[in-house]
């Protein structure tokens, strides 16, 4: 079995600091094999506010997958968001563009999905894309065959401060999509996507516009044999299969949002973490994790979750 904590939206700028230091607690106590963060890690973008991102990120248990959300972006600095969106996030977080996980039960690679100018007027500056670079990175990535790694082995980018800096490998050459054989992976692990933007829009009336390319990427994504896709962004915990807004797929892909973990910017009644608890051909589990009265509880029961059924 392997245990994933899912954490989003931190938005250092904006924190309530009292589930910050609960959650490292919490999250040791967890002893999680791998810490998904995705996106939003500071509210701005400014220095101050990621150096405070990298102080909690290093006090958190490894390894780690971490993606940029829009926040993640500079807003007011213009001249840096065109030039140089992702700097900062480079140099204090990672240099590492589709950071990897694999062991025996899973296999979870994350992507950049946050945009210098998006297509959307209204939602220029938030809405996120995938691109047809992801799309072939994760066709390399994700090859049918590929020989599993021993057990909780991760490629993420070295974080020390002459890695952050290095410059960002270029794109893969474009090639075939592989061919998925679903018996192939219910024999092998649970292959799961990382980003911070929904595919699938949640109810409740926090409208934010779902992912830009979404129709083009999940036919793709379907063939690759993605189980979970996880992310954030709408600061609310949420769960749903991607067919359900989405015909053209037709085989399930759960889309799992995490709320605010630790922001006072939140939708929700309190912050909120997943634990998600993964045996390939056996069973999945949901958990949310709340900050309720100055601490981490569950909110509610374990939720089993079908997954390529």
């Amino acid at each position: 079995m392997t245990t994933i904590a899912h954490i989003s939206d931190l938005h250092f700028g904006r924190i309530d600091s009292a589930a910050v230091e609960a959650l490292v607690g919490d999250l040791h106590l967890l002893r999680p094999d791998l810490v998904v963060i995705s996106g939003d890690l500071t509210q701005r973008a400014r220095p101050e506010q990621y150096k405070a991102a990298r102080a909690l990120i290093d006090r958190l248990p490894i390894p780690q997958i971490i993606v940029p959300g829009n926040h993640d972006v500079p807003l007011y600095d213009l001249l840096r968001r065109l030039r140089d969106p992702f700097g900062r996030f480079r140099q204090f977080i990672t240099v590492d563009e589709y950071p990897e996980f694999e062991n025996d039960d899973v296999h979870v690679v994350g992507i950049n999905t946050a945009c210098r100018i998006a297509p959307r007027l209204s939602g220029f500056w938030k809405d996120g894309k995938v691109r047809a670079r992801h799309l072939e990175k994760l066709k390399q990535l994700f090859t049918p065959g590929r020989a599993i790694l021993p057990r909780s082995v991760v490629r993420q980018g070295d974080t020390s401060a002459e890695a952050r800096n290095a410059p960002l490998a270029d794109d893969p050459p474009s090639g075939p999509l592989p061919e998925y054989k679903e018996e192939e992976a219910a024999l092998h692990q649970m292959r799961i996507l990382v980003a911070h933007h929904p595919f699938i829009e949640p109810g409740g009336g926090h409208c934010h516009g779902i992912i830009h390319g979404a129709r083009h990427a999940l036919p793709v994504l379907e063939q690759l044999g993605i189980d979970l896709i996880l992310g954030g962004h709408v600061h609310m915990s949420y769960r749903g299969d991607v067919c359900l807004q989405h015909p053209q797929v037709r085989r399930p892909i759960l889309n799992i949002l995490a709320g605010s973990a630790i922001s006072t910017r939140r939708r929700e009644q309190c912050n909120a973490y997943n634990v998600l608890r993964i045996t390939p051909g056996k069973e999945t589990t949901l958990r949310r994790r709340a900050f309720v009265d100055g601490r981490w509880v569950d909110a509610g029961a374990a939720i089993a979750l079908c997954i390529g059924e």
